[in-house]
């Protein structure tokens, strides 16, 4: 058989395969709605408290209820609801209609997009999705904020994660690149809302990499690497608990830039761990805080190949074919490196 001929069934079968995937992620939507536990105070607007959660697994529960927890511990109530659809888009969740379940609007919006960054991009219109759910969230309130929340991928190793460290230090930038975009279009209405940015992938890269690197890290002193692994993700991509409580911690401190020392952690954990989680929760987005700006990069110019080659690679590993379609795999892998290079070799635009 012709490679030309090889090629083109691999075309054909990757674009099956992705319409089959996309039309088992468009499952029904559903809605849940958990109001924050205890007595409710009294709304206040400078405190941004009524918020939507537009997600899937990787902002599930209890990542809404430790954010609520940490924000009324520091004295601001927040109520939530959360608009959940398992391994969703954007557009997906946006296609089940916005949410509107009661007649206060929303203050805040955190969004997420699925985890598999240049698929999402060129599969799911990210950038365009994005930009029409936060629009229609501001419709609704003009002075609410959206902040994008980063998903994190999979791990391909989690006894030794270097290679995902690696490559969520990588990804962010054309993850901020997706924001700067949106933005960009806002801006060109002639509007001054704005999405902001929670680093959440980066935040856990960081956090893994000196888990693993110190040990001496607080509260985790008798633990080896595995089990400090164990401590933080569930499985190769989903959190724990205590890890679901570090990126509420990322996620308030860069939403509401207050301090947590004080706070009480929830009971269930090790207060030494928590407080350990939370101090290198605020430490890492001031360092991010300090160093974005110059950081930002140019978001018109191409997606870098090495970017491309990598998230490729990395993908392939995630989903290990046998040996019997290991070539189509290849060739999958062929065909969505051209693509992808072709695709964004303007930018995000």
């Amino acid at each position: 058989m012709s490679f030309s001929r090889m090629f083109a069934i691999a075309c054909a079968s990757s674009t099956i395969f992705s319409i089959a995937v996309g039309a088992a992620m468009l499952g029904s939507e559903t809605i849940e709605v958990h109001p924050s536990s205890g007595l409710q105070q009294p709304f206040l607007p400078s405190d941004k408290g009524h918020a939507l959660i537009s997600g899937h697994s990787l902002t599930d529960r209890p990542f809404p209820d430790y954010l609520s927890e940490i924000a009324g511990n520091a004295g601001i109530p927040i109520s939530w609801k959360m608009q959940h659809a398992s391994g969703s888009s954007i557009g997906q969740r946006l296609a089940g209609k916005f949410p509107r379940l009661d007649t206060r609007p929303y203050d805040l919006l955190i969004i997420t997009e699925q985890h598999g960054l240049l698929d999402s991009l060129a599969w799911h219109d990210t950038v365009s999705a994005l930009y029409r759910f936060h629009s229609d969230f501001i419709a609704a309130n003009p002075a609410g904020t959206s902040y994008f929340y980063t998903p994190w991928i999979s791990l391909t190793d989690r006894r030794d994660p270097v290679g995902w460290i690696d490559y969520e230090r990588q990804a962010l930038p054309v993850w901020r690149c997706v924001v700067e975009r949106v933005n960009a279009e806002i801006a060109a209405a002639g509007r001054p809302d704005r999405v902001r940015f929670i680093p959440t992938s980066l935040a856990l890269a960081e956090l893994v990499e000196r888990l693993m690197s110190d040990p001496a890290f607080n509260g985790f002193e008798d633990q080896d690497g595995a089990a400090r692994m164990d401590a933080i993700f569930a499985d190769t991509v989903h959190l724990t608990p205590l890890g679901a409580y570090y990126v509420a911690a990322v996620s308030f401190a860069t939403i509401y830039g207050r301090g947590m020392d004080e706070l009480s952690p929830p009971r269930m954990f090790d207060a030494t761990q928590a407080s350990a989680l939370r101090t290198f929760a605020a430490e890492f987005v001031r360092n991010y805080r300090a160093r974005a700006s110059s950081d930002a990069g140019d978001c018109a110019k191409p997606v870098p190949l090495a970017f491309v080659l990598q998230y490729m690679s990395y993908t392939v590993q995630i989903r290990r074919p046998d040996e019997r379609s290991r070539l189509m795999a290849q060739l999958h892998r062929l065909k969505n490196t051209i693509h992808f290079a072709w695709r964004f070799r303007n930018g995000l635009g």
